[in-house]
């Protein structure tokens, strides 16, 4: 955690429920639930949390006592987070990841019939044009690779054309270091950039409540 911390810049992490015992026994017997929570990770799921921390008030209260297995089974449901601010340890939600490639697929689905390499080549350069990107020329291999496999995702934000100069050119250089030897910048650089990821955020939630995979 520290290392990720230090050198991506990661400030929020996440475990998931089936390292706590959610269907594995052997994290249920090492008090896993508790090792995490001892750290400050706190439940995704809101009655878990309560759960937890009324559990917690009674190993307070009493040394002795003793969570039973079937509790531990119920805490174990949920997975776990931690954000380095204290104060926004409210709750998380985390970005659907699935989501977005769904969106993609869709995309390439309505707008190009299912061919991917249409897709790309169509789209490539209409993402290019809106975000400033003149002369390619001088971009390695792997930089214009990164920009043919992002611009499928980029053209399902219906804004982007309208974005600063500053956050477009910031968004070039995200996938540009997308495209570099190491995912470290590519990382930090999209930490930063604010409306690249308001805009992920709601394309996620927008497919999930639009859409329905079959």
């Amino acid at each position: 955690f520290r290392l990720f911390h230090h050198h991506f810049g990661s400030q929020i992490f996440l475990v998931r429920s089936r390292q706590m015992g959610d269907g594995d026994d052997e994290p249920i017997k090492s008090g896993a639930f508790w090792f995490y929570y001892k750290l400050g990770f706190r439940a995704v799921k809101q009655k878990v949390r309560s759960l937890a921390d009324a559990e917690f008030a009674k190993i307070r209260k009493n040394r002795n006592y003793r969570c039973s297995v079937r509790t531990l089974k119920r805490l174990a449901v949920s997975d776990v987070f931690l954000h380095v601010d204290p104060e926004r340890m409210e709750g998380f939600e985390e970005l659907s990841i699935a989501n977005l490639g769904y969106t993609v697929t869709r995309y390439i689905a309505e707008e190009f019939d299912g061919d991917r390499a249409r897709a790309v080549r169509e789209t490539t350069p209409l993402i290019a044009k809106k975000l400033n990107v003149i002369n390619m020329r001088k971009w390695h291999a792997d930089q214009k690779v990164a920009f043919d496999r992002m611009a499928l995702l980029l053209a399902n934000i219906p804004d982007l054309g309208d974005w600063s100069k500053r956050d477009k050119a910031a968004m070039v250089s995200i996938i540009r270091a997308k495209g570099g030897a190491q995912e470290r910048e590519y990382v930090l650089r999209s930490n930063k950039h604010k409306r690249f990821r308001s805009s992920l955020e709601k394309l996620a939630a927008d497919f999930k409540v639009d859409s329905t995979i079959r």
